[in-house]
């Protein structure tokens, strides 16, 4: 969407092709009843990134969000699908002996007339694509300030984490999280 400057309201369509996993049951849910669906029902989670998909976070499993009718519009706009070599990736994973779970996945973007295409072949965070110190943190600050930390005090935290190898107790970072009314 962002390198094609796709507004959501421009979205007709959204394919997402990949493995079987998108396919049980768990994942198949066409009805929103609450966080739990935000995370794992497929539409619903294809239906929030063109919204929000640039800054994941908690706030998209609040009522605020995913009763949003724009949320629930998107979702009736996604499909998922099973990845066209789904049987090739998986038989060249075992052949080079890697774990054979799989993890491409094509997303199409069905928008202004055309289709924009991409192929993601480990989403950030897996085995093969880590996510950098840089996106762990960035995504710390995030979810921190959701939960009301202060700017300083999360960086505090950041701190003694990153030298968490010279603490000699970890009672200071502990306390640190506990978040008081």
């Amino acid at each position: 969407m962002q390198e094609h400057a796709i507004k959501p309201e421009e979205i007709e369509e959204i394919i997402i092709k990949g493995d079987s996993l998108l396919q049980i049951p768990l994942r198949t849910g066409t009805r929103l009843e609450g966080a739990l669906d935000i995370q794992f029902v497929n539409i619903f989670m294809f239906g929030l990134a063109p919204y929000f998909g640039s800054k994941p976070g908690p706030a998209w499993q609040t009522p605020e969000v995913y009763d949003l009718p724009e949320i629930k519009e998107m979702a009736e706009k996604v499909k998922v699908e099973l990845h066209p070599q789904t049987d090739e990736i998986l038989a060249d994973k075992v052949k080079a002996g890697q774990k054979p779970g799989f993890r491409n996945v094509i997303v199409e973007i069905k928008a202004k007339g055309k289709t924009f295409e991409t192929e993601v072949p480990e989403p950030r965070g897996g085995p093969d694509n880590p996510p950098r110190e840089s996106e762990l943190l960035e995504k710390f600050r995030n979810n921190a300030s959701f939960f009301g930390l202060e700017p300083d005090r999360t960086e505090h935290i950041i701190e003694l984490i990153l030298s968490l190898e010279q603490l000699d107790n970890v009672t200071e970072l502990m306390e640190s999280m506990v978040i008081r009314d």
